[in-house]
C-alpha cells in the first residue's frame, strides 16, 4: 500500500540524493571558501558554470519546497 502511494519510491530518491550530496560536500574545502559581496559579487560569480547549474538546481527544489507548507494529509503522504 505504501509502495502504491510513491512513498517507497519517493524516499529512496531522496536518500539517493543525500548520498551524492554528501559524497561531494566532503571534497569542499570550506576554509577556502571566499564570500561574495553585493550584486557585484553574485554577478561575478555567476559566470562560472558551476554557480550557474547550482543556482538551477535551487531553484528548481524551490518549486517543490511549496509542498512542505501544506498539509500531509492532503497531499497523499499519510503512511497511516
Amino acid at each position: 500500500m505504501v509502495q502504491q502511494r510513491g512513498v517507497l519510491e519517493a524516499f529512496e530518491q531522496v536518500l539517493a540524493v543525500t548520498e551524492r550530496v554528501g559524497a561531494k560536500i566532503q571534497e569542499v574545502n570550506f576554509s577556502e571558501a571566499k564570500p561574495v559581496r553585493g550584486v557585484f559579487g553574485m554577478m561575478s560569480a555567476l559566470r562560472r558554470p558551476e554557480v550557474q547549474e547550482g543556482l538551477g538546481v535551487l531553484i528548481e527544489l524551490s518549486t517543490v519546497m511549496t509542498a512542505l507548507k501544506k498539509d500531509p494529509a492532503s497531499i497523499g503522504c499519510s503512511t497511516g
